[in-house]
Parts: C-alpha cells; structure tokens; sequence
C-alpha cells in the first residue's frame, strides 16, 4: 500500500509542471501589411505585426512557438514570435516570394519565388538554399508530410498535383484537374490532401496517390488559404473577396464565420493546433537539454519527440499501471493508436538519462 501511494504521488506532483500552449490562428493582410493572431475560435483578434509588404503565406513553426511568412513584394522570408515580438529577415530573394512551408521535424522551409518554376528548400536561419524542384509551372501550394518524408505540391499553370521525396527525388504526378489549383493541405494519418479549387471557390480532397476526390466546401469569394487541425476535426480556411476567416468541421459541416473586415484582402493563415506540451526536467537533469517536446499533444494514434537519439518510451496510466514500454528509433513516431483515451505519465529514457511529463490521448 505504503508503494502505491508512493507512486501515485509522484505522478500528481509531476502533472503541475507541464505547459500547456493556448491553440491560436494567425493569418495575415495582403494591403496594410497587417498581421493578425485571435483565440482559436476567432476570439479576441488583435493586430501583432505592422509594416509589412504583401503577406503572401503564413505557417506556425509549433516547436520553436514562431511564425513565418513570405513578405511578397519585399522578397523575403520573415519570422516573429507568436506574441509578434522579435521579426526578423531570415531570408532574401532574388525575386518575390509566393508561398512558404514549414518542415518543423527537419528544420526546413519550402519556398517558390515569382516566375522561378521551381521549388527550393533553405534551413529555418535562412541557410543551405538549395533547388530541389525543377521544372514547374506557377506552384501555389506547398505541404509535407514529416511522417513519411514527403512533399506534395499544387501547380496553378499545369492544373497538377505531385509529389515527391523531401530531397526531390521520386517525383510522381499524382492529380489532372480542369481548374486552377491554389493551397494544399495533408492528413498524414487518413493520407488525405485537402486542395483549393479556385475555379469554383471550392475545398476538395483527394487520397496520396490521388484517388477517392470529395468535394467538402462549395465556397465563394474566392478562397484563399487553408489549415485543418485534425484532432479536432476542424478546418479553417479565407474567402478574400468577402473579408472572412471561416471555420467548419473537417468534413465541410458547421459553418462558422470567424473574423469579418470588409474591404480587406486576407492573405496567409494557420493554426498552431496545441503542439507542444514542454517538460521540466527532473533532477538532476539527466537528458541535457532544456526540454523535450512531444507533439502533437493531445494526440491521436501517435506522437513524436524531439530525440535525435534511439530512445525507450513508457507510460503509465493515473494509478500507476504501465500501460505500454516500446523501443522509438530517432525520428520515429510512438503508436498509441491501442491506448484509450485518458491523461498518462511518459518517461522517456536514452543512454544520457530520462525525461517524464504527461501526455493526453485522444482516441476515442
């Protein structure tokens, strides 16, 4: 009896030292050069950037708690906190940058310029730009998938979709459409692409080797950018002509209205889905490092941490039951996916030492 109380108070008292990030949407305005952050519900909007020249695209970096965007007719790549604090230039181009991607697990950004017809890649300080793309049209969207180590762009001039190796290699064209393409958005879980049709105002989907298209908004005012947060199951997405940030459940229900400026022209948005979940350290610190991230957290089947070493993982429930121990290989992801849901103490240990905190699952 004397053990398990033992136990169980010592998981109570670890719980109060984890951090939990608050979800926020970010999006931007292609005109005044505004950037904008409100509660993930479109609450309490605020402007948090000034001055910039013709946001183009926006993407959470929810490791590094940052955002970026492509500062268009400024050719460059911009970076702020998430409170807008610290902007800074991390990349100048050539030509005007079109869109971004954030590549979180590799430390990469993705990046087209005007008139370039090719996809490059440079670190997330602006460094090693390298080519990894050629012979495009106009590419308007950009998404990886960091399980699976894959990249899938929207090319608007060849009406495609494709994807490729990280590295560039491997490429496959994988969707024809009859309309101009613009944003694409992936579930790594389902393997689903999430694309905009700006022909017809629209949000459709496909599966990776571009079978299963579903048609999920029938939109208007010409729909801009999209992010989905797929452990809530809940899309967001811009109608630039009608001044709207809109939400609605993954599958296109439950429509929802959340931030109207007439006249504006939004431009980037995403999300930043409540990755990150930082855990104190034991003592004496045995990992060192500052912190370990998990994310995503919540989670839903899997989830990955920030290790770049081989790695046991354990968890326990809120009595004290193990409830799994596996081996993780560096970058790998922790299948949960058997686990119910519920609140859990992880203790990660390497050949340096352990880390614990909590983690909550969110399967059912």
């Amino acid at each position: 009896m004397r053990l398990s109380i033992s136990i169980k108070l010592m998981f109570f008292l670890l719980i109060p030292l984890i951090g939990f990030s608050q979800d926020k949407i970010f999006w931007g305005e292609y005109v005044n050069g505004y950037i904008y952050s409100a509660d993930i519900n479109g609450n309490n909007p605020e402007v948090i950037i000034t001055n910039q020249s013709h946001i183009r695209r926006l993407r959470c970096d929810n490791i590094n708690h940052k955002i970026y965007w492509a500062a268009g007719s400024a050719s460059r790549i911009r970076s702020a906190n998430f409170d807008g604090s610290s902007v800074t230039d991390v990349l100048t181009t050539t030509n005007q940058i079109d869109l971004i991607e954030i590549d979180e697990k590799n430390g990469k950004i993705y990046f087209t310029e005007d008139y370039e017809y090719n996809i490059k890649s440079c670190n997330l300080d602006g460094s090693n730009v390298q080519v990894i793309i050629e012979g495009t049209g106009m590419v308007l969207g950009i998404a990886v998938d960091t399980t699976s180590d894959l990249i899938f762009w929207a090319d608007n001039t060849n009406k495609t979709i494709s994807r490729a190796n990280i590295d560039g290699t491997g490429q496959t064209l994988i969707y024809q459409s009859s309309y101009a393409l613009f944003d694409i958005y992936l579930d790594p879980k389902q393997q689903h692409i999430y694309f905009d049709n700006r022909s017809n105002d629209a949000i459709q989907r496909i599966n990776y080797n571009g079978e299963n298209y579903m048609q999920i908004i029938d939109g208007s005012g010409v729909i801009g950018v999209i992010a989905i947060n797929f452990e809530t199951q809940k899309m967001y997405w811009v109608e630039r002509e009608n001044g709207l940030i809109v939400s609605a459940n993954a599958d296109g229900t439950n429509r929802v209205n959340l931030a109207h400026i007439s006249g504006t022209q939004f431009s980037g948005l995403d999300i930043t889905k409540n990755y990150i979940i930082s855990l104190s350290q034991e003592e004496p610190p045995l990992l060192a490092k500052d912190q370990l991230i998990i994310y995503p957290n919540p989670c839903k089947d899997l989830f990955y941490t920030d290790l770049d070493v081989d790695s046991k993982v354990s968890l326990y429930n809120g009595i004290g039951q193990l409830v799994l121990k596996t081996k993780v290989k560096a970058g790998e992801p922790v299948n949960v996916s058997h686990i119910k849901s519920g609140t859990y103490v992880i203790i990660v240990q390497t050949e340096m030492g352990k880390e614990s905190g909590k983690i909550i699952i969110q399967n059912d």
